[in-house]
């Protein structure tokens, strides 16, 4: 007695992330999913299968399933792809109509392939789907242009002695001012860029750094503005060594006199410098 099929299939697929679904499709034989960000993923692919049995002249109802494929979906900062923890629902059906079963047969690079097989009477016919699921592309590898801020740096170094030859030991320290360890730690302490420049020369934020020397009231306007002159010169000094550079072109240093035709108030806080420059931040 002779004997004939018809079969029809379809497919669907679903990606999630986590339990949420991104993306859903409906391939006849081959769907592409839309690009996704790195991570983890699972994609859902579910098969419906029907087929129809003649034998002779009678028609045996139809008889169908869904079978339904899940896989682990790993996208890379690349875009590359893997895919993990296959599970498959199989079923074989042992009657007299033979069996209907789905396997995945290849499952790799950006490629998802599921078939599905009916077997009647030692004759079978087989209908395969294909998903296509492209990742990101490549980071771009083109270097970002930095961003650079600028911003004013300041600091007090204090106070002086009144010899204009002992000016080099400060012996004492009101409170705001930095010693010569406060003087290192502040240059020690500026942006590399800031620093670089100093180095090489440069005037950082394109200005000069501005170094200006105090005197207190003790003595005539005009000496304390040679005094004032010398600590700032001084300064200037320190930069150029820890720096390895011994131009002054990058310096504005002058000279703040004060004083009094009487005699003036000997003030350690008036005996002072101020260091003024720009710094300079990449982001």
């Amino acid at each position: 007695m002779g004997s004939r099929f018809d079969s029809t299939f379809s497919c669907t697929a679903e990606l999630f992330s986590g339990s949420k679904s991104l993306e859903k499709l409906q391939p006849k034989t081959q769907g592409k999913m839309k690009p996704v960000d790195p991570g983890d993923y699972k994609l859902v692919m579910k098969v419906d299968a029907k087929a129809t049995l003649k034998i002779g002249t009678s028609t045996m109802p139809p008889f169908e399933e869904t079978f339904e494929v899940t896989w682990k979906v790993v996208v890379a900062d690349d875009g590359s792809l893997s895919f993990a923890d296959r599970k498959t629902s199989k079923l074989k059906y042992e009657y007299l109509v033979g069996g209907m079963t789905l396997d995945q047969y290849e499952a790799g690079g950006d490629k998802a392939r599921v078939g599905v097989e009916i077997e009647i009477e030692g004759e079978t016919q087989r209908s395969d789907f294909e998903l296509t699921l492209k990742g990101n592309p490549a980071a771009s590898k083109v270097p970002k242009t930095p961003k650079v801020v600028k911003f004013p740096l300041l600091l007090n170094v204090g106070s002086f002695p009144t010899n204009v030859f002992e000016v080099k030991k400060i012996k004492t320290k009101p409170a705001g001012y930095a010693d010569w360890a406060g003087l290192k730690k502040f240059y020690d302490e500026l942006p590399g860029p800031t620093r670089q420049k100093i180095e090489e020369g440069e005037k950082p934020g394109g200005q000069k750094i501005e170094i200006l020397g105090y005197a207190d009231d003790t003595g005539n306007a005009a000496d304390n503005s040679k005094l004032g002159e010398k600590r700032a010169k001084d300064v200037m000094g320190w930069f150029q060594t820890w720096s390895g550079n011994r131009s002054d072109a990058i310096y504005l240093t002058k000279g703040v006199g004060s004083g009094t035709a009487s005699k003036g108030k000997d003030d350690p806080k008036k005996r002072w410098v101020m260091i003024s420059l720009v710094g300079e931040k990449e982001y």
